[in-house]
């Protein structure tokens, strides 16, 4: 890991916020210019076809969680996809998707970079890689690929024009230190996108629901016991200055919903 003390930097950065019955999605989103780093939006974490316990993530890997991560995306892909026109993703562009899951933060990445683009996206979960690939070909995007291995030591290049990711730093011990290390893979002028949620106080629902409360206080304590921050939306602030970046300016935003669909 390199040092990475940057002279200046352009800051910009959205969070995301919490509806009725869903906690909040807070986004950071980093810029590196030539002479700085700036900020703003970004990626999702992953898992699948695999058994269910994985020490280095609280969610499992399995394919009812790969499911969920498919389902999951329909809220928050439109917001997504805001966050990383904001933050500058342009045609031509060559992405890195951190923890990229079943795939959907690439192939919104890749709607923005069109076909002259690139986007790689990085999972640690053999299984999910490959359905995400599949994913890839049927939907004829041929500048999207996917590998398998540690963000932290696999080999990648280190010309990204921009990093992203989306609910991926809530599963990090140390969100600052990984932060640091993508920055080796990203060329001057290059974007960092982040988005990440703050569970808070729990899901807001009206009228008040018992039953979301009581599942809401299983899902808290599952986190707890796992040792990850719930509220990571809002250290992304802190995540950001800890790895050498300025401090970001922070944006909500949140899904709102009801009925049996939502």
């Amino acid at each position: 890991m390199r040092p990475f003390t940057p002279p200046r930097h352009r800051v910009r950065a959205a969070l995301h916020g919490r509806p009725a019955g869903f906690p909040v999605e807070p986004a950071v989103t980093v810029r590196r210019t030539p002479s700085g780093t700036s900020r703003e939006p970004m990626t999702e974490p992953s898992m699948q076809e695999t058994s269910g316990y994985d020490p280095s993530y609280v969610m499992g890997r399995s394919t009812a969680e790969t499911d969920r991560l498919k389902r999951q995306s329909q809220l928050y892909d439109a917001s997504t996809w805001q966050l990383l026109r904001e933050a500058g993703l342009a045609p031509g562009m060559k992405v890195l998707d951190v923890g990229s899951g079943a795939g959907n933060v690439s192939f919104v990445a890749a709607s923005l970079v069109g076909e002259g683009g690139k986007v790689v996206g990085v999972d640690s979960n053999p299984a999910i890689v490959a359905e995400a690939a599949g994913t890839a070909r049927a939907l004829g995007l041929d500048q999207v690929s996917f590998r398998a291995g540690d963000i932290n030591t696999i080999e990648l290049e280190r010309d990204f024009d921009a990093i992203v990711g989306r609910l991926v730093l809530i599963y990090v011990p140390d969100p600052s230190a990984l932060l640091r290390t993508l920055l080796g893979h990203l060329k001057p002028g290059g974007i960092v996108a982040f988005q990440d949620l703050d569970w808070g106080e729990g899901p807001i629902a009206n009228p008040p629901s018992p039953l979301l409360s009581q599942a809401w206080g299983h899902v808290s304590e599952m986190f707890r016991r796992a040792g990850l921050n719930n509220r990571m939306g809002f250290a992304l602030h802190g995540a950001f200055v800890a790895a050498g970046l300025p401090a970001p300016r922070m944006s909500l935003f949140a899904p709102v919903g009801g009925g049996a669909d939502f």
